[in-house]
């Protein structure tokens, strides 16, 4: 093509054209214009589109193969009584896996009814051999593993936390069990008029007392109730763990016996009521509170 290219009509031009020599003009030597579109050839977009899928390519991320399995144990809860040992034997499944030279790390951790997480351990599985980390509640069980989580658990735990960490994958996997610690409710206070009862105490006659028992239910969780001593049920004023009563004993009365009580309580606490009486011009007679627990 021996023709001149012309370019587009310029803003200062008025529709006058500006030849531009030469068939190799480059597209920085065209004036700018707002309707231009430069126009690139079949080669150039070829390049665009695979250099486009080339980064679309890298930021692709890489997925884990491995899954963490647990021996004996399809729960999402564990249950485990306070202040006892628990055990959960896990392992790392690598059959879909086509790395074979990829190592495997697992950390373990506990977490509280604050958010805070407790650490219990790390063990890496590599080359067909199980490590850990000594002195933590986690253990390879043998020197290929499988691996053992083994500590003790209050109440104030409430879940485990296992991370799954490959040198192939992106992204760590976690896992998350529920944790449920069982422990026996119990009567943690019993008094009267806010005296703490554990041994005598002295009642005026015909004035009345309040009764205060306070108790920790316990999980799972139990009733609390006052009875009297034929097992009736008192009317109390009940909050989330405490139960009061007032009374009003006098001499003459068939002195009453107020127990606190919970099924299945570690301690439940009973109290018979006595009566001090003061007669014009003799000795006061004392009578003795009589505090009974029975453990369970």
């Amino acid at each position: 093509m021996t023709g001149d290219l012309k370019g587009p009509v310029g803003a200062g031009s008025a529709g006058n054209t500006a030849p531009v020599k030469g068939a190799q003009a480059s597209i920085s030597s065209v004036p700018h214009h707002h309707n231009y579109r430069p126009i690139m050839s079949p080669a150039s977009t070829t390049t665009c589109v695979a250099h486009v899928l080339l980064l679309m390519h890298q930021t692709l991320p890489l997925q884990a193969c491995a899954e963490l399995t647990f021996h004996h144990f399809k729960e999402e809860d564990l249950s485990v009584v306070e202040n006892h040992f628990f055990h959960v034997t896990f392992w790392v499944n690598m059959s879909t896996c086509k790395e074979s030279n990829t190592s495997h790390k697992i950390i373990v951790h506990t977490r509280t009814k604050t958010g805070s997480l407790e650490y219990d351990g790390t063990i890496t599985y590599w080359n067909d051999t199980c490590t850990e980390r000594p002195g933590k509640s986690v253990r390879c069980i043998s020197p290929t593993g499988p691996a053992e989580l083994n500590r003790t658990v209050n109440r104030s735990h409430v879940q485990i936390e296992w991370e799954l960490i490959s040198t192939h994958s992106d992204s760590s996997t976690f896992i998350r069990k529920n944790l449920t610690v069982l422990y026996p409710p119990k009567v943690s206070s019993f008094t009267i008029d806010k005296n703490e009862v554990n041994g005598n105490y002295l009642i005026n006659e015909g004035k009345e007392v309040n009764i205060s028992c306070s108790f920790d239910k316990g999980n799972p969780q139990t009733v609390f109730f006052l009875l009297d001593k034929t097992g009736k049920e008192i009317n109390v004023s009940r909050s989330e763990e405490q139960l009061i009563h007032s009374v009003t004993v006098r001499c003459q009365d068939d002195w009453p016996l107020v127990r606190c009580e919970g099924t299945g309580s570690e301690k439940n606490t009973s109290v018979t009521l006595l009566a001090k009486s003061v007669v014009a011009g003799k000795t006061p007679i004392y009578f003795t509170l009589q505090n009974q627990q029975k453990f369970i």
